[in-house]
């Protein structure tokens, strides 16, 4: 398994080497991270920092809207930071490259210090993108690594809004509630009424501005979901020649079998061995009941974006449920949509599902399917854990999976016992539990759809 990520520099294929080599030399590293309003960037940076103490590192988190804000106030501007948008756009790009400058300076006054500056690529302002940074200020903070942090599009449009998703157990629905969270973005942002669309388009200008930029420098870029990613920015900053890795898990088991328990108990086992993004949550919102999703913005992101610039992929298949309750309703539901000429068929097939499953094992999912075969088209070697029926010594049936040869592990156990062959082993580091319980559910909403005791 090579270091180089390829696909991250399409035209310069040695850009996470020569990171990879720096960082052996001891020498130290600037990440250039970003994300739309309402993603969590800086939470999820702070939280890094923590992580990064916890382990003995340190790194300088620098936020430019902090710079920004006191290019302003040394003027003694009265401007409302709801407000700061409306400024006039000339000076507002004076402002924004006046601090971009003092960044820079503070990078290059500290060289043995390792910084993290957090700040957007653009922004969405009266139905109008603007430009959140010139080449020439990315330039001058000179990055090592490019970070795109995103968070789930429903969550961010409601928290823009000026509402958390929440979970209401009397209704068993996601519910907007006002929080203290949701009323700081609100105030800037509510007024602006933002629809899901905008907001997916906005993550997207986001990214690829990142990306292309990145690429522009022949540097290495990466993507990281808020969610599911208690140790990613560290493991990519401070244990670089770890691989990185996208994980697939299966999301059509029911919420309260147990399920997503067992695929999380190897996800935080392997979070100390490679940089890993896992966007399993995503799809509690994004996907439909036939795990297909609605979003082009959010294919593109799972299959491409973490597909693409991993080492290689993952797909866990959880230890049997028994009997599936939620399989049932989801072909229930297949049915009733099927065309009339369709349906003898369709009852066919829905059949032969139910009696493959009668005697328990994991529900068939379609979008695992679709994410290991990008990653297979992306020349990725995806690994899969799929378990076996005690009983018969059988693998439990699927059909959306497919066995091939040399990809298939029994057990989590034979697979880690596998990785730990190709050297992809458990590295010394210390995750605290604050960190892990916030980073698998950041959202008000998610932590309640998920059964207690997950994480």
């Amino acid at each position: 398994m090579g270091n180089t990520l390829s696909e991250s520099n399409p035209t310069y294929s040695t850009g996470r080497d020569k990171f990879i080599e720096k960082r052996l030399r001891g020498e130290r590293v600037v990440v250039w991270a970003t994300g739309i309003s309402g993603s969590g960037r800086k939470d999820y940076i702070n939280l890094q920092q923590k992580l990064a103490q916890a382990n003995g590192h340190h790194f300088e988190h620098l936020d430019v809207a902090d710079f920004l804000w006191a290019e302003y106030g040394l003027e003694n501007r009265r401007i409302a930071k709801e407000n700061i948008l409306n400024s006039d756009p000339i000076e507002l790009a004076s402002k924004v490259n006046m601090a971009y400058t003092a960044i820079a300076h503070l990078i290059d006054s500290h060289r043995d210090m390792d910084f993290v500056v957090s700040g957007h690529a653009c922004l969405f302002w009266d139905g109008i993108f603007q430009s959140g940074f010139s080449s020439r200020q990315i330039e001058t903070i000179s990055p090592d690594l490019y970070v795109n942090i995103m968070e789930n599009e429903v969550d961010v449009t409601a928290l823009l809004s000026g509402k958390e998703q929440m979970y209401d157990a009397s209704s068993q629905k996601i519910v907007g509630v006002e929080t203290e969270r949701s009323k700081k973005y609100g105030k800037q942002w509510k007024r602006q009424k933002l629809t899901h669309d905008q907001v997916i388009a906005w993550m997207t200008a986001e990214f690829m501005l990142m990306k292309n930029e990145a690429d522009r420098y022949s540097m290495p870029w990466m993507g990281i979901t808020r969610y599911m990613s208690p140790t990613t920015l560290y493991m990519a900053m401070y244990e670089p020649d770890a691989p990185w890795f996208y994980f697939m898990q299966q999301m059509t088991h029911a919420l309260k079998d147990g399920s997503y328990s067992a695929a999380d108990k190897l996800w935080l086992k392997l979070i100390t061995r490679v940089a890993g993004t896992n966007p399993k949550g995503y799809e509690l919102y994004s996907f439909t009941w036939q795990n297909r999703n609605s979003s082009t913005w959010t294919k593109y992101r799972d299959n491409h974006i973490f597909g693409a610039q991993s080492d290689k992929g993952c797909a866990a298949y959880n230890d049997p449920d028994g009997k599936n309750t939620a399989l049932y309703g989801n072909l229930d539901t297949l049915f009733n949509l099927v065309p009339k000429q369709d349906k003898p068929k369709a009852k066919e097939i829905i059949a032969s599902i139910q009696d493959a499953h009668t005697m328990g094992g994991p529900t068939p999912s379609e979008g695992i399917a679709v994410e290991a075969s990008v990653m297979h088209e992306a020349g990725k070697y995806v690994d899969r854990i799929w378990t076996v029926n005690q009983k018969t010594g059988k693998r439990w049936c699927s059909p959306f999976v497919i066995a091939s040869s040399g990809d298939i592990h029994n057990s989590q156990r034979a697979y880690l016992t596998a990785l730990s062959k190709q050297g992809i082993k458990p590295r010394n580091i210390v995750v605290p539990q604050y960190i892990i319980s916030d980073s698998m559910a950041p959202s008000l909403g998610r932590r309640g759809m998920i059964p207690d005791g997950a994480y």
